[in-house]
């Protein structure tokens, strides 16, 4: 498999120093391989899960960190699209799963406007960067 890109990889294991050898094996373990589909790699790697609408979570280390990635097994191509914590994965899905309610017409903490504000942070963005590549709240878990 193809992965891009191996600098988030890098940088992620810069800033946590332990996670350097489990996101290496997990690098090698991918790109020795070919998936043709999600339960092909599910063999290789138990904990994956398949998160709709296209991606696949990965936990790196013990469960201390979550490697989100899009793979085109057609392609043999693997795009990662975030490096997190164990901490800020909880966080971030809760906080899109609260947002994602709130869009549908329930009410998990105020109006629709405040939790789009609390979704969007300070500068009204809602960006958060990790790796040197800025994701948005809900871009890698895009309705």
């Amino acid at each position: 498999m193809h992965i891009i890109a191996k600098p988030v990889l890098i940088e992620f294991w810069t800033t946590h120093p332990d996670a350097a050898i489990p996101l290496q094996a997990w690098y090698r373990t991918m790109e020795s391989a070919v998936f043709v589909d999600f339960s092909d790699l599910k063999a290789t790697f138990g904990s994956a899960d398949y998160v709709p609408p296209k991606f696949t979570v990965f936990n790196i280390g013990g469960n201390k960190y979550r490697l989100i990635a899009v793979i085109h097994y057609n392609r043999h191509k693997v795009y990662i699209r975030a490096v997190l914590t164990h901490a800020e994965y909880i966080l971030r899905t809760v906080t899109i799963d609260e947002y994602r309610h709130s869009r549908a017409g329930g009410n998990p903490g105020g109006p629709t406007g405040q939790m789009d504000s609390r979704l969007r942070g300070n500068d009204g963005t809602g960006s958060v960067t990790y790796a040197r590549a800025q994701y948005t709240c809900g871009d890698w878990r895009r309705d």
